[in-house]
């Protein structure tokens, strides 16, 4: 890229000697002048030219290698072109390939949110078999990654540049992005119809039980304070970390169907949260 702001700063070099020498024919002024000219012009195009020019030649590329994110930028255009501005600007600032990688997590994230209830019983299963084992394996480095992966969107500005290192790492050798975009595949290519009442029920049920067995555990105001006010939970973060593998481990016992059913009927809109009411409400009558 270098030889583009090189050429586009001796183009602009010869333009200003052009213009500068109808007006003065000294050599000083005119050197000094096209100089400037020169490096401001280079200092531009590496800014806003060089940035569109490894943007493009990225989205291009993502759009070529990658099906999900062509499916993304196809039935999603408007958070694909959110994303793109993002690595744009993250280009501009020379951030690194890990910001970039963390900028595609929270694209996915976001598709993964809208597209999960109608995924297959298979590809939910997969996914969180794979999220428990990457937890797993963070909550050994540092807890505060556990955290970060959960809370992906309120827990960024939070992580120690350090740790983002380590997660990336963490993350290039487990399969978590791999199973997501399954998940992602399976809802937009074959989605599955919607969860029918005595599934819901049913779901509901299981997450109660699955609650009500976390409060025995690690006592009501935790349960309450991880699934309301995470970021602001008084719990230490270690406890928090491990509240959150123990969730998700005791819902993977139930079997693909019903994790399946649990997570599609969770991303309907159901949230943990508004189970939990329901849990308390009933504890206390």
């Amino acid at each position: 890229m270098f030889f583009i702001t090189l050429i586009m700063g001796v183009l602009a070099g010869l333009i200003a000697i052009t213009v500068i020498s109808r007006y003065t024919k000294n050599q000083t002024i005119i050197s000094a002048l096209t100089v400037s000219i020169i490096v401001a012009t280079m200092s531009l195009a590496k800014v806003y030219v060089v940035t569109y020019v490894h943007a493009a030649t990225y989205e291009y590329y993502l759009k070529k290698d990658d099906p999900v994110c062509l499916l993304i930028a196809t039935t999603y255009p408007d958070r694909f072109k959110s994303y793109i501005k993002n690595i744009k600007q993250i280009i501009r600032k020379n951030e690194g390939k890990d910001t970039q990688l963390f900028s595609k997590i929270e694209l996915l994230n976001t598709i993964f949110n809208l597209t999960a209830s109608k995924a297959s019983n298979d590809s939910i299963y997969a996914y969180y078999q794979s999220e428990l084992a990457l937890y797993k394996a963070l909550y050994l480095i540092d807890p505060d990654l556990v955290l970060f992966m959960e809370y992906t969107s309120k827990f960024k500005k939070k992580l120690n540049p350090g740790l983002a290192v380590l997660l990336s790492g963490e993350l290039r050798v487990n399969d978590i992005t791999e199973k997501k975009e399954a998940v992602i595949l399976s809802a937009i290519k074959t989605p599955q119809p919607p969860l029918t009442t005595q599934e819901k029920e049913h779901a509901t049920e299981l997450l109660h039980n699955i609650l009500v067995g976390l409060a025995h555990q690690f006592g009501e105001k935790t349960v309450v304070a991880m699934t309301t006010n995470p970021t602001d939970s008084p719990i230490d973060k270690a406890s928090a970390a491990l509240f959150i593998i123990t969730f998700y481990q005791n819902i993977l016992t139930l079997g693909k169907d019903d994790v399946g059913t649990i997570f599609r009927y969770f991303y309907n809109g159901q949230s943990a949260s508004e189970s939990l009411d329901d849990t308390t409400a009933n504890n206390r009558t």
